[in-house]
């Protein structure tokens, strides 16, 4: 994806902790997602398209369904949907891994080196969330990690950021979050957290661009700009 021009909105201190957003953010799981979506679409014989997966991109998976519902303008089996979908990802998992974003690793490591605190806030479930940091050998990184299923309310909300700070001991203005989605970006913005986004397959909406610190184009100019305060 080619991103447009920006200049970047930031005024930054060095964060006393440093939050990511986990599927397309750390993992680069949201195509995966998006073919096993159009999959299960073909499948069903529903018109599951690339335009309506990015429209449910960032959110946790009961306001994803309502989201589909709404667009398709018809109901649809859920539990036949979760069973052809998670055959198709395990496949998808089992032939090819989960690959970590570019310049993951090496923010974690920069990160470790100057003893700021990682955490993650994620849509995803307890159980999937663990299976994607276990897969990609990164669950022992994270002093806190926050899913979907320890918050009642989801992305965009801020509840998972703040439930993230609160166990942190930090005041969310004193962080700083990485996402890719526009929900996880407002869930982060609503929180008080300053945000930068790293499109995944999705450019940011107008509505994001306004309160974001910058669009990068990989967790590497973060890491660049993160050395030059920390």
């Amino acid at each position: 994806m080619k991103l447009k021009q920006q200049s970047i909105n930031y005024d930054l201190k060095k964060p006393e902790a440093v939050i990511f957003d986990l599927d397309g953010t750390l993992v680069d799981t949201e195509k995966i997602g998006l073919n096993c979506f159009l999959l299960v679409g073909e499948r069903m014989k529903i018109p599951f398209t690339r335009s309506l997966y990015h429209k449910i991109i960032g959110l946790d998976s009961q306001h994803a369904f309502a989201v589909i519902e709404k667009e398709l303008k018809q109901p649809f089996s859920v539990s036949e949907f979760k069973k052809y979908f998670r055959g198709y990802y395990i496949d998808n998992i089992k032939k090819e891994g989960i690959p970590l974003k570019k310049g993951a690793i090496k923010i974690l490591d920069f990160l470790k080196k100057k003893s700021i605190p990682v955490a993650i806030a994620t849509s995803s479930s307890d159980f999937n969330a663990a299976d994607k940091l276990k897969s990609t050998g990164i669950i022992d990184r994270f002093d806190v990690v926050i899913t979907a299923d320890q918050v009642e309310r989801k992305k965009p909300d801020p509840q998972v950021y703040l439930k993230v700070c609160e166990n942190l001991g930090f005041l969310p203005k004193n962080c700083l979050a990485i996402e890719d989605s526009d929900p996880g970006a407002l869930s982060a913005h609503l929180a008080g957290i300053p945000v930068f986004l790293v499109p995944d397959i999705k450019y940011p909406s107008d509505k994001t661009n306004s309160f974001i610190l910058g669009v990068m184009h990989s967790l590497n100019e973060i890491r660049n700009i993160l050395e030059k305060i920390c």
